[in-house]
């Protein structure tokens, strides 16, 4: 997942001071108000439950829960739901560690490793392995040795006891800003102030280091003594394996290799699958294997490995020579032999070193891990971006740890230079599961090839960035989700704007495809195609099936023939079919977004291979004018993210197929007046039916008592027209007039974000249970429009809020959930829609832009 390095800032006098020597030496940032920090000690913060709807809600979609209920059991057979409301848990998470689409390895701020989302099987919880840990040893001063683990976590019940387990962590402290974070140890010796520096290759605009599976852990080892040296050892150990069971079923092994050092370990992981309906067992075919790695510029440094340890045991056999000497003995008998069912192998490697008073030492650890081939539920494989760089086999682990080691100062110098100029710019206030595939295996042959692409008959070669599959969440694992990414791309297309393109090309070709087999429609228990030409789909795709090729794994509502998503509607919101309505959502959101990649990039081939997929998109939509008058009508059910309320998505997405083409230039200018005319009467409509007198946009033009209600994404048409240049959708002063009441009306539940629907009396609206939640991500976007339209103070409160929910008091840092309600009980942890957040920087940035034109005198 991209995380935004914008964090939640605390409150004044509660920021952690960190030591102006040790900033320096770690790397910190000057910007330390930018860091999210917790101490160590701290408690995680209280388990907040999943959202549940409320009993009348409940007893209005009793047939719909059954039958989502149904489908999560039957698939819970043979494998993972996709969509699953129990799929994700509130923790003390951390940053996680890895670049981008090669599976990360998370990490809490304790200390804790989970290597288990390695795996592209889109759970976002994986298990805490306990051998996974970073120890300290401290040579005696005329007393015993002193060895610790430092992680003040609960200790393991049944293996490792024979570990020290003491740490408190109360004088050591968290600091985080993605894709780096430093852990400042001034214990167990307060002689001895230790600094972990966690450095992943996330670098924006990059698109080889940012796709490397490899994390760089740099210690500095201060001696704050001014008259005594202190000898010193830190040792990294590594379970071989993701924590699952399938770690004890044998047939893993450890061997030390030498490139150009001596003391590394690689450890090949042989992937075992579980039937758990036949309780059999067997190999996978995708090769796992993980490197850890030491080094120090420090020529007296002394490094010592053991390669083989079984960590399902005491952990005596590690312990006691590293407590003894703080190094480690190699245990040759068994370098390189399989393991055995029901044991589990780890490996050790420490580094020793002595500090001279007031002085410091380094010391650096790579961890890598190499998962070459992804395969999909359906059997389809496809390798990862970074094997096009490095070995499709599985045997790179190795070589990744050691590039780490010697290229992490070049990612640092890209990472600072990426940041600079948010981190730098003073005006604004402190805040704060994917795949990326580089190409399809042939199941036969084993080799990999170009993907070729049919795009309305014509086939064009696969950008060279590689195929990009973001997962929308942890309990919606579907990928690239059309809806929430209309939100999240502005991540990819500030930072990664090739990878941008290639998805955009994806979603265009398979808007122009056509797949006519009949799926089960959850929300009516009835059957409808699958894929219709000219509809955007919703996602494309599972890793529990086929992505991009079996696509709209969601199945609640028929996809095809809405305009939108969302559903849990009472049935006073079914509507007669000739309700005007603010529809038009997935095709509309698609056809803004190629248009502002447009912007970003003035690439006019990129909008000319994709033109003929925006324009049968528009046209798809078209035919639910039923009125012929410009505007969509709602189809009398709930079939578009907020049922009727996004009607300016219509006539914004109009104006920007009006922009293509008169960019394009297209020989057919009965296409481009023909989108001129239509823009012309929906704008027309649009205002004059739907503008309410109080000073917003009603929901819709129903009789139902809902009609009037104010909702706080009312405007995201307009959000995306400002961002892409193109005129308002409606007057300036009723679209500030519009921002302002939503600003006064929608936040009644405090610094929670923006509730989506409000009654204008002041309630919250319970129209269905989306409408009274508040979700992060819109909220974000509401914020970015704001600043668009001039509302800058308005727009940083607004965001404030939802900050110091994830980052303060909600605690759902690096896992901001797509909603919650006002106690912030959460839906969907690890949601895309919050990268939203980025929008709110392209406003800034085009804010800026205007104000410096507007400042710059004219020539003569």
């Amino acid at each position: 997942m991209i995380h935004c390095f914008i964090s939640g800032q605390q409150e004044e006098g509660e920021r952690i001071k960190v030591p102006e020597s040790t900033r320096e030496r770690a790397q910190m940032p000057t910007a330390t108000d930018a860091l999210w920090q917790r101490r160590l000690s701290e408690q995680p913060t209280r388990q907040l439950r999943p959202l549940t709807a409320p009993l009348l809600h409940t007893l209005r979609n009793l047939p719909l829960g059954f039958r989502l209920w149904r489908q999560a059991r039957e698939e819970r057979g043979g494998r993972d739901p996709v969509l699953d409301a129990s799929g994700g848990q509130a923790s003390s998470s951390g940053l996680p560690a890895g670049g981008m689409g090669g599976g990360c390895v998370g990490r809490s701020w304790r200390g804790d490793f989970e290597p288990g989302l390695i795996l592209p099987n889109g759970r976002g919880q994986a298990p805490v392995v306990p051998a996974n840990q970073f120890s300290v040893f401290i040579e005696p001063d005329g007393e015993d040795s002193e060895a610790t683990v430092l992680n003040p976590g609960i200790p393991p019940t049944d293996r490792l006891g024979a570990w020290d387990w003491s740490f408190v962590g109360e004088e050591s402290y968290y600091s985080a800003l993605f894709p780096r974070a430093w852990t400042v140890y001034d214990e167990p010796e307060p002689r001895l102030r230790l600094t972990s520096r966690q450095i992943s290759p996330v670098i924006g605009n990059n698109y080889k280091e940012s796709s490397l599976p490899a994390c760089v852990f740099v210690w500095t080892l201060e001696n704050l003594d001014q008259e005594d040296e202190i000898t010193a050892s830190l040792m990294f150990t590594w379970q071989n394996g993701t924590g699952a069971a399938s770690d004890a079923l044998g047939g893993h092994a450890n061997t030390p290799f030498t490139r150009p050092h001596p003391e590394r370990v690689v450890m090949d992981h042989t992937q075992w699958r579980v039937d758990e309906r036949g309780g059999k067992t067997h190999a996978s075919s995708e090769p796992l294997s993980f490197a850890i790695a030491a080094s120090s510029p420090d020529s007296d440094a002394h490094i010592t490995v053991r390669s083989c340890w079984a960590t399902n045991s005491d952990g005596a056999e590690v312990w006691k020579d590293f407590k003894r000497s703080g190094a480690l003995e190699e245990n040759w008998d068994a370098l390189g032999k399989a393991s055995q069912e029901g044991q589990t192998l780890g490996a050790a490697i420490a580094v020793r070193v002595t500090i001279p008073p007031g002085e410091h030492r380094q010391v650096e650890f790579a961890l890598a891990w190499d998962h070459p081939v992804v395969e999909f539920g359906a059997g389809r494989r496809y390798t990862r971006r970074y094997t096009r760089f490095y070995s499709q086999h599985g045997d790179s682990a190795a070589q990744l740890a050691c590039d780490a080691l010697v290229q992490y100062p070049q990612w640092e110098r890209l990472i600072e230079q990426w940041q600079a100029p948010i981190l730098d710019d003073k005006r604004l206030p402190g805040c704060g599961g994917t795949v990326w595939l580089q190409d399809e295996l042939s199941a036969k042959e084993e080799k990999p090839r170009r993907e070729k692409r049919e795009t309305d008959g014509q086939e064009e070669e696969q950008s060279d960035v590689g195929r990009w599959a973001c997962l929308e969440s942890q309990e919606h694992r579907l990928y690239n989700a059309s809806d929430a990414l209309f939100y999240a791309s502005f991540a990819l297309i500030a930072n990664w704007p090739q990878l941008q393109l290639a998805l955009q090309r994806e979603v265009a070709a398979a808007t122009l495809r056509e797949d006519s087999r009949m799926v089960d429609v959850l929300a009516t228990g009835r059957q409808a195609p699958n894929k219709v030409r000219g509809a955007v789909p919703y996602d494309m795709g599972t890793p529990a099936d086929d992505p991009w090729v079996a696509l709209n794994a969601y199945n609640i509502h028929e996809t095809s023939s809405w305009k939108g998503k969302l559903g849990l509607l009472p049935a006073s919101h079914l509507s007669p079919s000739t309700e005007l309505t603010e529809a038009a959502d997935l095709n509309s959101k698609f056809v803004l977004g190629v248009y502002r990649d447009f912007v970003a990039t003035q690439d006019k081939r990129f909008l000319a291979d994709v033109w003929p997929a925006v324009d049968a998109a528009l046209r798809h939509l078209q035919q639910f004018d039923r009125n012929k008058d410009g505007m969509i009508e709602n189809e009398g059910l709930p079939d578009q993210t907020y049922h009727s309320w996004t009607g300016g998505l219509w006539v914004a997405a109009l104006s920007a197929a009006c922009a293509m083409a008169q960019a394009l230039q297209l020989a057919d200018d009965s296409v481009a007046q023909h989108y001129r005319d239509l823009h012309q009467s929906a704008a027309r409509v649009y205002n004059e039916s739907l503008w309410n007198p109080s000073g917003y946009f009603n929901y819709d033009t129903s009789t139902s008592t809902h009609h009037d209600s104010i909702q706080a994404d009312q405007l995201c048409g307009q959000w995306y027209a400002r961002a892409c240049g193109l005129p308002s959708i409606a007057p300036d002063k009723r679209i500030v007039t519009a921002l302002k009441t939503v600003f006064a009306n929608n936040f009644n539940e405090g610094k929670r974000g923006a509730v989506n629907g409000m009654r204008p009396d002041g309630r919250v609206d319970y129209a269905c249970l989306h409408s009274s939640e508040a979700w992060p991500g819109t909220t974000f976007a509401l914020a970015a429009c704001m600043m668009g339209e001039g509302l800058v103070d308005q727009a940083f409160i607004t965001a404030a809020g939802v900050c110091g929910s994830i980052y303060e008091d909600l605690g759902y840092w690096f896992r901001t959930p797509e909603a919650w309600d006002g106690s912030g009980n959460y839906r969907a942890l690890g949601h895309m829609r919050p990268l939203a957040i980025w929008a709110m920087q392209w406003a800034w940035t085009q804010r800026n832009h205007r104000l410096s034109s507007a400042s710059t005198p004219t020539s003569s």
